[in-house]
């Protein structure tokens, strides 16, 4: 058996024993010939799916997905802001995933006062769940629509080098010990006006060129909003730099090789297992199998059969991996091959230390003679079945051990439904 340098059989190897200890050098060389092929073509087939869908995505994404926008569409009424996430390129600098938040168009007229009562509530609720009024140093969120959408806001900043109307903060102008902004809102439905107003700290942060950026398209939108247009335009320069604008698309193509790649991995390691899984349980069938075995191969030896008409007469057997064994040890016997010799590759394929023992006790009586071949099988016989109870034993002891905590969960479960009732009885009382 070949051995890598760290002493442990490489997986190719290991595989290949595993299906020539079932089918025979010859035959499980060539069956696992036939495997490495399958396993491969699968494999491959799956990696050029998923190569072939990532380049097609990419494709699309880079043709299709990518062309330069001048506006954006303006939502219907009722339908509130949309988002859009943009990438811009101003000048020679690219910026990615920039937010522009795109206003609805107006409202019709179809709403009383108890719309804007209810507005002015929720407004009052929102100034509430601010964290810290008096140091706000991130962009407010200031809320456009109340009630559903049927009441909509109008924003005002009594100073907009500190706040715009959008609630982004021009960071460069606050002063060091921050700065108080008055916000006030037009609470609007239909003809119906409310006016309501609060006050911000603004304490100083950094700044960079997507604030700038943002702070230039929240002007200009907010601007547009009163006209009655179906989309909003773009700011084409800032500061006097072109600005280029497209759709923000995100790399499907090279997650998609990613669990390919992943997936291929998966595969061929689940092909490997499953290979050590079939050759586990075969192991397992044989350790199982070995004293009704013995005790067949004792009941022959004592009827004076030399052991080429014992194992003759057990390969005509049909069930079971051990009859199999048997059938070729007696078929290399036949082909020439001493019986000593046989006997000890029978040992040898099924790697398991009773069946050893059991062919050096056949082949020492055929090397020696001996006549006590009778009684060390009738002794092996009584051991066998003496560890097959053993093991049944410790697999019932497995069994307890695993329904232990199933059994928990039934018992809190009947607690349960004995202690609520006598709790809500008492209660009661």
């Amino acid at each position: 058996m070949e051995r890598n340098r760290g002493g442990r059989k490489t997986g190719n190897r290991q595989g290949q024993e595993i299906l020539c200890r079932i089918w025979g050098r010859e035959t499980g060389a060539l069956k696992y010939r036939e495997f490495q092929v399958q396993k491969t073509e699968r494999l491959l087939a799956i990696l050029s799916a998923g190569l072939a869908m990532a380049l097609l995505c990419q494709i699309f994404l880079t043709t299709g997905g990518l062309e330069p926008l001048t506006e954006l569409l303006r939502p219907d009424s009722g339908e509130g802001d949309r988002t859009y996430v943009l990438d811009a390129e101003v000048g020679d600098e690219k910026l990615r995933r920039i937010s522009v938040s795109v206003p609805e168009q107006e409202l019709s007229e179809e709403e009383a006062s108890a719309l804007l009562d209810q507005a002015q509530v929720e407004l009052e609720r929102w100034v509430a769940a601010i964290p810290n009024p008096d140091s706000v140093e991130d962009d407010l969120d200031l809320p456009e629509r109340f009630c559903g959408g049927l009441v909509t806001g109008s924003w005002q900043s009594d100073c907009y080098d500190l706040m715009d109307a959008s609630g982004q903060i021009r960071k460069q102008w606050v002063e060091e010990g921050g700065e108080l902004v008055v916000l006030s809102v037009r609470l609007r439905c239909v003809e119906q006006e409310r006016e309501c107003s609060f006050a911000v700290r603004i304490v100083p942060k950094g700044d960079s060129l997507a604030d700038r950026l943002m702070r230039e398209t929240g002007r200009q939108l907010e601007a547009e909003r009163s006209l009655q247009q179906a989309s909003a335009a773009l700011p084409e320069t800032l500061e006097e730099q072109p600005v280029k604008w497209r759709l923000h698309q995100e790399p499907y193509g090279l997650w998609i090789l990613c669990l390919t790649i992943a997936g291929t991995g998966l595969i061929s390691f689940a092909y490997d297992h499953d290979l050590e899984k079939e050759g586990e349980a075969r192991q397992e069938e044989l350790a199982l199998a070995y004293p009704s075995f013995l005790a067949r191969l004792t009941l022959l030896a004592q009827t004076g059969m030399p052991i080429r008409q014992i194992f003759a007469r057990l390969s005509k057997e049909k069930n079971g991996v051990v009859y199999e064994e048997v059938r070729r040890t007696f078929r290399e016997m036949e082909s020439g091959m001493t019986q000593t010799e046989a006997l000890e590759r029978f040992g040898k394929r099924t790697r398991l230390p009773q069946y050893k023992k059991c062919a050096a006790l056949l082949a020492q009586n055929i090397r020696r003679g001996t006549g006590e071949l009778i009684t060390a099988l009738g002794q092996e016989a009584e051991n066998a079945f003496e560890e097959q109870k053993a093991a049944a034993r410790r697999k019932a002891e497995e069994a307890q051990t695993k329904l232990l905590f199933p059994m928990l969960l039934m018992l809190s479960v009947v607690m349960i439904l004995i202690l609520v009732p006598a709790w809500l009885s008492f209660g009661g009382l």
